[in-house]
């Protein structure tokens, strides 16, 4: 926090339907068990280090019981309860207030916080009341929380083992502690009540979903990264995994993973591979190799259709349903426009379905895009990099907005889609720091060749001159100050290696897991040759703690990194 900075609320973003009501001045905070700052380090009120920063507290209570939580953070926090995502907050001058009605469970609960520290000092205060039976007791930030300066897995739910874990730092009781005071300002927040498990339309990923796909060649083939990459790297409070169980060729039968046996085999596999990966979200798309076999074959389509979404129903994963995609004309193949009417009666059959059982459905159809297949059939890598946009946005996973306004002669600054701070202002020009809220869109590949647009920055109260920005050591654009002022839209806002490395460490671990489900020799390791190598089968499971470290490295990675940026006045040409 820079103290000196009045950071605007500008994007308070409240996941499961949380609704920011009033803005009032409150006491609650405070009253019986006093909050008392807490961070990683003692001086922390004074000066921490930039980036991220992780508390959790267990506490048990009895069933029914509620209560009220409040919760403040210099300079950013994403708050969870139980592992589920209630509320994030960007303004460190605010309090959070939320009811805990419907979050608690009976037995130990968890209250875990992922906060963010731009530059400067950093604190963060809670205060948790619950109530039962007519009595209250406060479970306040204290010595007794415990934080890390690395997330690891399971540290959101219930009964983690927090022992290489340190008791947090208390750096003094809130309302006395210099530099925040009091923070009389209070944001009321709404929540829903827990949804049940296996439902969510409208659809919303949660916290420690396990998103696994199922279908033919289309999810297959997204062993490219670009859709998990964007998931992931939009929502990295959640910690989402993802197994991709896509298969050439295959059907709602299962026919094509039956190997050698029988179409039967294939489907119990399907089903065997399903449930061994436990799904919180199953992201299902059928019908694309059945929608060949025209009106014939649509009966039993929907039969087998139903019995495979009712055996998926007994995971109690919440399922999205996507339709299949258009062939398109491509030189040398036959005209799909046949197919393409066979297609669409397949994809309303899938939609009435959906509607029956009440399940999200994304129709990939109607707003499809041609020119990014390589067949007319088969999407190019570049055609995925362009799709996982588009599909991330309909499953709720939006691209935030990025705008960075400075102005050097009020020294004032706020951010759309960022915390920004630290701003010092020269007669040269202007710096400042940038903590995004996501990482940039992942670059194209090279024969997509589509620029990007990463965000706006606007700059008033410069001299008059041209300006250089560079981000860290980086020169990234040159303009005068009038174009400054006016906005100037970026190509390149700092990040995009780190998307790149994202995206690399994301194929590498969808590989690994392919080698773990598929594996090329499995004749030999678990069928009817299993007699010649079946004792190396034992090296199969030896995958499962390569992904979940690939999968811990994933999450480090997709958090942003507080980027330096620069505003530096050329020298003065004889041209100029």
């Amino acid at each position: 926090m820079n103290s000196t900075l009045p950071i605007r609320l500008s994007a308070l973003c409240l996941l499961f339907s949380p609704l920011a009501l009033t803005l009032t001045a409150s006491p609650a905070i405070g009253q019986q068990a006093t909050p008392q700052w807490i961070w990683t380090t003692p001086d922390a009120a004074t000066e921490a280090a930039a980036g991220r920063a992780y508390f959790r507290r267990e506490l048990t209570v009895g069933e029914g019981a509620d209560g009220e939580l409040e919760i403040a953070c210099d300079d950013g926090f994403s708050l969870f309860v139980n592992g589920r995502l209630i509320v994030r907050g960007d303004d460190w001058q605010v309090r959070h207030r939320l009811p805990l009605q419907g979050l608690l469970k009976d037995g130990v609960n968890t209250i875990a916080v992922e906060a963010a520290n731009l530059e400067g000092s950093a604190g963060l205060a809670v205060r948790i009341e619950i109530k039962r039976a007519g009595k209250s007791v406060a479970y306040s930030s204290d010595a007794r929380w415990r934080t890390a300066a690395k997330p690891t897995a399971g540290w959101k739910q219930a009964k983690f083992d927090d022992k290489s874990w340190k008791p947090a730092a208390v750096l003094g009781p809130f309302g006395e502690t210099a530099p925040w005071g009091a923070l009389t300002r209070v944001v009321a927040v709404k929540t829903e009540q827990a949804r049940p498990s296996g439902r969510r339309n409208p659809f919303r990923f949660e916290s420690n979903d396990r998103v696994v796909l199922i279908g033919d060649a289309f999810l297959e083939r997204m062993q490219y990264g670009y859709l998990e990459t964007v998931l992931t790297s939009r929502l990295p409070q959640l910690q989402l995994t993802f197994r991709n169980l896509g298969w050439s060729g295959d059907t709602v039968q299962g026919i094509a993973r039956a190997v050698f046996g029988s179409p039967e085999d294939g489907y119990q596999r399907l089903i065997k591979d399903l449930r061994d990966t436990e799904p919180t979200v199953i992201l299902f798309c059928y019908g694309g190799n059945e929608a060949h076999d025209g009106e014939r074959g649509m009966a039993a389509f929907q039969a087998q259709l139903n019995r495979l979404l009712d055996d998926l129903s007994g995971t109690g994963a919440a399922i999205v349903m996507l339709s299949p995609t258009l062939h398109e004309p491509s030189r040398g193949y036959k005209d799909p426009s046949g197919y393409n009417l066979k297609l669409a009666q397949y994809a309303d059959l899938l939609r009435d379905v959906s509607t029956d059982r009440g399940l999200p459905f994304i129709d990939l159809i109607s707003d499809h895009e041609t020119g990014w297949k390589s067949n007319g059939v088969h999407y190019t890598k570049a055609g995925y990099w362009k799709l996982a946009g588009r599909l991330a946005d309909k499953l709720g996973a939006v691209e935030s907005d990025w705008e960075v306004e400075v102005d050097a002669a009020a020294k004032t600054a706020h951010a759309e889609g960022a915390l920004v701070g630290n701003l010092k202002t020269t007669s040269t020009g202007a710096a400042f720091s940038v903590l995004d809220r996501q990482l940039p869109y992942p670059n194209p590949p090279v024969e997509a060749r589509t620029p990007l647009r990463r965000g706006t920055i606007r700059v008033q109260g410069l001299a008059a001159g041209k300006y250089e920005l560079q981000i860290g050591e980086q020169p990234i654009y040159t303009a005068t100050a009038a174009q400054w002022a006016r906005g100037v839209q970026l190509t390149d806002r700092g990040g995009g290696g780190q998307s790149a490395e994202l995206h690399r460490l994301v194929q590498e671990k969808s590989t690994l897991f392919f080698h773990r489900y598929r594996p090329q020799n499995e004749t030999y390791l678990f069928l009817f040759r299993k007699h010649e190598q079946g004792n190396n089968a034992v090296e199969i499971p030896q995958f499962d703690p390569l992904i979940a470290a690939a999968e811990q490295r994933v999450f480090q990675l997709a958090r942003p990194q507080p980027r330096s940026f620069q505003l530096t006045r050329l020298p003065q040409t004889t041209r100029e």
